[in-house]
Parts: C-alpha cells; sequence; structure tokens
C-alpha cells in the first residue's frame, strides 16, 4: 500500500521551477524522509498576473489559477511555500508595483496554508554586471517582443528585487538571496548542477537522516516534459486536467496548476 503524503510543498515561480522541478521533489523529499504532497504553479516565461503565452501555449497569471480554490479543499499538512522567478513581468511591461501586488496576494494567500514561506529575490548578481550586448542577446531569447533597454530593466530589477525583501520581512517570510555561482552565460537560468545548491535554500533545508531514492532523471524529465497541467491553451483552444499530474511509486504527488 502506498504511504500518505508526510508534507506538503507549495510552489510559485517560471522556468527555473519547471526545469528544476524534479530537482525540487528530490529535496522536500529527502527533508520529509517520506512522499510529498507538491502544487507547482510553474511554466517557462510564466507571468505571476496575467495570460502568458510561448509557442502557442497560454497558461493563466500565477493569481488567477487554479492552484488556491484546490488547497481550500486540501486536509493539514505540514506545508513548506517557496515563491521564485518574479523577474518576467518586468520584461512584460508590468510596472513594479503592480507585480509586487501579485506576489503580495500570494503571500496573503499562502499564509493560510503554510508553516513556512520562502520568497526569491531576484539575481542582481549577475544582471548588475550586465553588458548591453548580452542583455539584448538574452532578452531576444526570452522575450523578443521586449523594447526595454538595459537601463531601464536594472531600474525595474532593482526595484522590484528591494519590494520582494520588504514583502518578505512584512508577511513573516525568508528572503533568499540567489548565489551569483549558481549562474552562467544566461544570467537568470541556475545551471543544472547548481539544482541541489538552489532548491535547499530556496526551501530551506538541509539534508535529513538517510536518503531518499530520487526521482530525477532523463525519463524523469521526459515525463514531466508530458505532464498536463490544470489549465492551459492551445492556440487559443482551453483545455482542463485533474490533478495530480503525475503520481510516483513512493506516494510522492505532483499537481500541476
Amino acid at each position: 500500500m502506498t504511504p500518505p503524503p508526510v508534507m506538503r510543498l507549495i510552489a510559485l515561480g517560471a522556468s527555473n521551477l519547471t526545469r528544476l522541478c524534479l530537482a525540487v521533489l528530490d529535496a522536500a523529499r529527502e527533508q520529509a524522509q517520506g512522499p510529498v504532497e507538491a502544487h507547482l504553479a510553474l511554466g517557462r516565461g510564466r507571468s505571476f498576473g496575467v495570460k502568458s503565452r510561448l509557442l502557442g501555449r497560454e497558461l493563466p497569471g500565477i493569481d488567477g489559477c487554479g492552484l488556491w480554490r484546490a488547497l481550500g479543499d486540501c486536509p493539514e499538512l505540514p506545508t513548506t511555500a517557496f515563491v521564485t522567478d518574479v523577474g518576467n513581468d518586468v520584461l512584460y511591461g508590468v510596472e513594479v508595483p503592480r507585480i509586487l501586488a501579485w506576489v503580495e496576494s500570494a503571500l496573503q494567500r499562502l499564509s493560510r496554508h503554510t508553516d513556512r514561506v520562502v520568497v526569491a529575490g531576484l539575481p542582481m548578481g549577475t544582471l548588475r554586471p550586465l553588458s548591453a550586448w548580452r542583455f539584448a542577446f538574452v532578452r531576444s531569447l526570452l522575450v523578443p517582443g521586449c523594447r526595454l533597454t538595459l537601463a531601464q530593466t536594472l531600474d525595474a530589477a532593482e526595484r522590484l528585487h528591494a519590494g520582494l525583501a520588504r514583502l518578505a520581512e512584512r508577511h513573516g517570510a525568508t528572503f533568499c538571496e540567489p548565489e551569483p555561482s549558481w549562474y552562467g552565460f544566461d544570467p537568470v537560468h541556475i545551471r543544472r548542477r547548481c539544482a541541489g545548491a538552489a532548491v535547499r535554500r530556496w526551501l530551506g533545508m538541509t539534508p535529513a537522516g538517510g536518503t531518499m531514492p530520487p526521482l530525477d532523471g532523463t525519463l524523469a524529465r521526459l515525463r514531466l516534459l508530458f505532464a498536463r497541467p490544470h489549465e492551459r491553451a492551445w492556440f487559443g483552444v482551453a483545455r482542463r486536467h485533474a490533478q495530480p499530474a503525475r503520481c510516483f511509486a513512493d506516494g510522492t504527488t505532483l499537481s500541476l496548476w
């Protein structure tokens, strides 16, 4: 018989959370020393408040996704949450106060369901030294329609980073400063070999006694690639899918919102 989850993990993010999803689950399972009930609102290019589109796929903003209703129906369980990847909306042209309002709404909602919340700041240690050509190259890959200059982007990023720190303090959350060593040429996406260090900082976790067999691996990543979130649209056609999207042999479940 599959054992029930011993803790719940809630995570809000975008491309970093998507790329490191299985590493996040492994860190949580190791800390819990048992199965985890994971609820992740993620997606490459995900916005915290507006619909985001990428290659024909559309996801709702995290502020309006189905996660919040689902959490209201969840039984009590020790719960950790973290918030990361908040910078996408800067490149979408959203004003910093509006982004911070979305994050504050998320923190207020999370406080009803969690024992601990971690907020990750922007990787300012890699953004501040950016050259104009490198910024233009990365911007053209990530958000081709963005026309912000490097100076405008850095100004917004600094204000957003400082605002996230203030929100974390106001709502009793832990603020996490990303380490520049986690990044390479790409100044916003964490290198895979640094995944373990990053997710442990995000989650505020250290290894407990013993180990859990890892979920991360090539086959698991391929299966995750085809996992279907609760709500998305393909070329304008809306689709909904029951959650959890994945159930693992140890009893860990993964719901995508």
